[in-house]
């Protein structure tokens, strides 16, 4: 029997028509044909278009419904309406639970931008609203909270699910539709932020200067947002306006806004309070080898076992990282405050005569020295990271004021204007020449007094 395996070697010419009657001629498949692909293409587009069109409509009408059963006045009509609503929602959930589900990849993809963009392309009227929005994206796993996502809502990322099977140009085009969303978010945010501040302020009963001095009652403090140091990476700190109880023997947190707002609340809930001696320590409570022992202590008087005990001994320390953040910054602003008033005194012409825009393009009268006081209202962010309220004196040339002198800044400022301190730059050409973060701090001053002026004016 023959090797099929083993190659035919030719060694006459003459045999040639024999060995190629041994080859055997593979089977290969026939090679489709395109004709009929633009059939297919176009009614996978009408398809798409269909799917597109109905997820559109399908979630704004399950907003719709949500809207409505939110704006109902009383009981009764609550309860006519879900019954109404019911059954059409219910089957619009279950045809868009198909929907998103579908086996054919570009559906399946078509549902799921569709349902993103029309969900982000809603105009939410309250911050809670917003927050209903994204977590129904959440909840129907269209996003997930990653720290690396692609997507930013507000001030969180989110990446969506490989298994939906969108691209770089699908992921682009949600991201366009979700930056306005976010910008809407943020807005609506710190509007509740300021709503909730102003009626924490309202409940405040002594301010922290007499909470420090031993007055009991409800303090409104200010904690500063930070940076900090873990190992060998720069973390953030929120901060936010925290409302806490001074009482004669403890400091307990009532509520917050900003980013220390769901902190505080876990706070509130598992009823830590913190003794108001170990404000005046260097270390938190609990700290090395007295650990064990708060935590015993806590287990004790909370009766709860030694997890929850655990738990809530780390929410005490974090109240008292909040508080000594307020503390600092209070004192902070103190000292500022007495540094402010001291170059406020010594000031000869306001910022608006500095600027020249008291109406006129002479001085008003003849100043041997003008001196003004600069201030920036808020935090001014510059290339090394972000001051509040910067503040500093700066001197004009009488004569003809195309010059000024940055004449004296508090300490805090030396890091970002110490260099200018005695020293003249042109006021031309809207400070053009000053070095680049003196001009983005006085441009920016400029700014803020004309816009109080035009406020005045109104």
């Amino acid at each position: 029997m023959k090797d099929k395996n083993k190659p035919i070697v030719v060694k006459d010419l003459s045999k040639l028509d024999q060995v190629v009657k041994e080859l055997k001629t593979p089977s290969l498949p026939s090679v489709p044909s395109l004709s009929s692909l633009a059939d297919v293409v176009g009614e996978k587009v009408k398809a798409v278009r269909q799917i597109e069109e109905y997820v559109a409509g399908a979630v704004k009408f399950i907003c719709a419904c949500n809207k409505r059963l939110a704006a109902c006045k009383d009981h009764l009509e609550r309860k006519i309406v879900a019954d109404e609503i019911a059954k059409p929602k219910a089957d619009i959930e279950e045809r868009l639970k198909d929907i998103l589900c579908q086996e054919d990849k570009v559906f399946k993809t078509a549902a799921v931008v569709a349902y993103l963009k029309t969900s982000l392309s809603g105009q939410p009227a309250s911050y809670d609203e917003a927050c209903q929005i994204v977590n129904d994206l959440i909840s129907r796993g269209l996003l997930t909270q990653d720290g690396s996502g692609p997507i930013l809502i507000g001030y969180q990322h989110f990446s969506i699910s490989p298994s939906f099977g969108l691209d770089a140009e699908d992921i682009a085009e949600i991201n366009r539709v979700a930056a306005k969303f976010s910008r809407t978010l943020q807005t609506l945010e710190n509007q509740r932020r300021q709503e909730q501040t102003k009626s924490m302020k309202e409940e405040s009963e002594i301010d922290l200067e007499g909470a420090l001095s031993g007055k009991t009652g409800k303090c409104l403090m200010y904690v500063p947002a930070e940076y900090h140091i873990d190992g060998d990476k720069k973390k953030w700190r929120g901060g936010g306006y925290l409302l806490i109880d001074f009482t004669k023997d403890d400091v307990v947190p009532l509520k917050a806004s900003g980013a220390i707002e769901r902190l505080v609340a876990q706070m509130a809930a598992m009823k830590v309070k913190l003794p108001k001696h170990t404000l005046l320590w260097q270390r938190h409570p609990g700290m090395g080898k007295s650990y064990d022992r708060v935590v015993k202590a806590v287990q004790n008087s909370h009766a709860v076992n030694r997890q929850q005990a655990e738990e809530i001994v780390r929410k005490t320390q974090a109240l008292w990282w909040l508080i000594h953040r307020g503390i600092n910054r209070f004192k902070e602003n103190s000292l500022r405050e007495a540094i402010r008033k001291k170059m406020a005194a010594a000031a000869t012409i306001t910022a608006q005569q500095f600027f020249g825009l008291n109406g006129t393009d002479k001085p008003v009268e003849r100043i041997a020295e003008r001196i003004a006081l600069l201030q920036f209202r808020g935090v001014f962010r510059h290339e090394k990271g972000s001051i509040f309220e910067p503040f500093f004196l700066v001197k004009q040339e009488n004569e003809d004021r195309n010059f000024f002198e940055v004449l004296e800044i508090p300490e805090h400022l030396q890091e970002i204007l110490g260099e200018y301190v005695g020293k003249q730059f042109p006021t031309s050409n809207e400070y053009r020449e000053c070095p680049e973060q003196l001009r983005r701090l006085i441009r920016a001053i400029r700014g803020q007094v004309e816009m109080e002026m035009a406020v005045r004016a109104d």
